[in-house]
């Protein structure tokens, strides 16, 4: 055999590319039929350029490129080279390259979108991407189609959160466009409208500001139980632990007059209305109409209103209450007990009703510009009690709002 001299070429521009087919072997008698095209990214020369290869068929066309997921690994482990041999002079040029895969393309497919999904043409109806999944689905193994499947999960999970979050988000812009501050007597959103300058506890918290005379009106008929109840009903409710127990120790006391009894009974039952949406777990807030239908319907819009949020998920809408409104709705049922019990509200009973610690309930009373005040007691046993209540007193002061403290460092 001749002797054969190799000359080994350098050089980005000298590179030769090796198409690699992922659908197999292009038979002998297409390769004729096959042109080729390249196309180079012109840029830094110190940097890869980015090469796209285009091949194509009579029946079929076929685009690689040596950039994005559809490019060769093989690169990354070893480098390739391609021999030219000249017989006659007998030389060799050896130049660089790299393998390109070649991925089938239907000529009628246009350009890929946004989100890198090939899509058809104006006449079509699926994109490149959920035909291949039409074709996982009937024909795939069960790894592929768990895989797909996965997948699409996610991505509707993914689209229903970011409608939620974007119905939230606008939902509190309109509320913050909406509202009119005034800087020189700024009351709090979360609580009910108060007068600060009453001269009587009654002027500062009237009850309309948190169960207005419609409202009044339509308790008329579920408060009916609470007006007819006897002490045998009282009691039975207690061992069934039917209702609350801050608003049974108020039934076992309610007054006889006719006007006073349903005064109180309506105010009862709406508080039980609310201490109920209070307990109520989130995951079975998470309908559109969550509250019972047997409820008044302006009772029923009205919690709604005051104290849920309404967001769009996927297909469908639920209700929730964020931690905004979860205050708000405990303020409400601390004003309402308040008023209740004529402004000096015992607590004991209430604190557990509500599963409030003893922190976070002075943080409450303090906002709504009660004083928390802590009566020691001995019961028959020797044990030692503390009995809680809550006093408004005159002139009405809230806490001031203070900076959080950065932490120290260590």
């Amino acid at each position: 055999m001749a002797a054969v001299t190799v000359h080994v070429v350098t050089g980005e521009c000298y590179k030769k590319n090796i198409a690699h087919f992922t659908n197999g072997e292009i038979k002998e008698n297409y390769t004729d039929g096959l042109s080729v095209g390249q196309f180079i990214r012109a840029g830094d020369d110190r940097k890869r350029k980015h090469t796209i290869l285009v091949g194509e068929t009579a029946t079929m066309s076929y685009v690689g490129k040596n950039f994005g997921p559809d490019a060769s690994k093989a690169q990354s482990y070893c480098r390739y080279y391609v021999g030219v041999v000249d017989r006659k002079r007998g030389k060799m040029r050896v130049f660089d390259s790299e393998i390109i895969q070649m991925v089938p393309k239907q000529p009628d497919f246009q350009e890929e979108d946004e989100r890198g999904q090939i899509s058809l043409p104006a006449n079509g109806d699926k994109t490149y991407t959920q035909r291949i999944d039409d074709l996982t689905a009937n024909f795939g193994s069960k790894k592929k189609k768990q895989a797909m499947g996965s997948r699409l999960r996610n991505e509707i999970h993914g689209e229903a959160l970011e409608k939620s979050l974007n119905s939230v988000v606008e939902d509190a812009a309109s509320q913050n466009k909406n509202k009119q501050v005034n800087k020189d007597d700024q009351q709090s959103t979360l609580l009910p409208v108060y007068n600060k300058d009453g001269e009587t506890p009654k002027d500062v918290y009237p009850l309309e500001s948190v169960l207005n005379q419609q409202a009044m009106d339509a308790m008329m008929t579920p408060a009916q139980v609470f007006y007819d109840s006897t002490k045998k009903q009282i009691k039975d409710w207690n061992v069934k632990e039917e209702y609350p127990k801050y608003i049974l120790n108020h039934l076992s006391v309610l007054p006889s007059s006719t006007d006073q009894r349903w005064y109180k009974s309506k105010i009862l039952m709406y508080l039980h209305y609310l201490m109920y949406v209070y307990m109520k777990p989130a995951k079975e807030l998470r309908s559109k109409n969550p509250l019972p239908k047997e409820w008044p319907d302006k009772i029923r819009k009205l919690i709604y209103d005051d104290f849920t949020l309404l967001i769009d998920s996927g297909n469908r809408q639920i209700r929730c209450i964020p931690s905004r409104l979860k205050d708000k709705l405990t303020l409400y049922i601390l004003v309402l007990c308040l008023i209740l019990d004529e402004f000096d509200l015992p607590l004991n009973d209430l604190q557990r009703d509500l599963k409030l610690g003893g922190k976070s309930l002075d943080t409450y009373i303090r906002e709504i510009g009660c004083k928390m005040k802590i009566k020691k007691i001995t019961a028959e046993l020797g044990e030692k009690l503390e009995i809680k209540s809550a006093i408004l007193q005159l002139p009405l002061r809230f806490p001031e709002a203070t900076p959080r403290k950065a932490k120290a460092r260590r």
